[in-house]
């Protein structure tokens, strides 16, 4: 084994999974993917951390409890058991499993969040367009079909929203962004 590469570290992770539903074939092949990414790495004499998890936020999420009479909590702990156990049965190994309503997460994303917010990183600002819910994201007019229907998923027409977010200023990074890829 390559003594240089043993010390090298190596991070991946597959999307968080929405628990609006059980895991599905596009799921499965990017946990799938990722595991066989992570092995290879390991084969290389690399220190591996391979996380996978969870996304337990968002209307989609919420509205699927409702339309059960559940409460999302309840919902997506049923939900993460069948993502756990079809893991566990295509021998995935994942050296962590995150849960976005998982006390360690929220701890984590808080320390993130207030850094940002202290470096001026993260603003306040409003946000109207067209929400697909689906999707989980605001879409442009040209992109919406007769109706305001998302493309994506056509029978659901996306919803006009007016509300407070919070956005990353990207522009504080331009420039070095800008010479880091020149770099490359």
């Amino acid at each position: 084994m390559n003594n240089s590469a043993h010390n090298h570290k190596f991070s991946l992770t597959t999307p968080l999974y929405y628990v609006n539903g059980v895991p599905h074939v596009g799921s499965a092949y990017t946990t799938i993917t990722a595991d066989a990414v992570a092995r290879f790495q390991r084969l290389q004499g690399k220190s591996v951390l391979f996380i996978t998890g969870t996304d337990e936020h968002g209307q989609k999420i919420q509205r699927t409890a409702a339309e059960q009479n559940l409460d999302p909590q309840v919902h997506c702990d049923r939900i993460v058991d069948s993502f756990q156990l079809l893991w566990n049965k295509l021998n995935i190994k994942y050296d962590r499993f995150s849960r976005t309503t998982a006390p360690m997460h929220e701890a984590v994303v808080n320390e993130f969040f207030d850094r940002g917010w202290q470096q001026g990183d993260i603003y306040l600002d409003r946000q109207q367009g067209w929400y697909c819910v689906s999707c989980e994201e605001f879409k442009e007019e040209r992109e919406l079909l007769e109706n305001h229907h998302c493309p994506i998923h056509t029978n659901k027409p996306a919803e006009w929203r007016d509300e407070e977010n919070y956005f990353f200023r990207l522009s504080k990074y331009q420039q070095l962004l800008e010479e880091l890829y020149s770099a490359s």
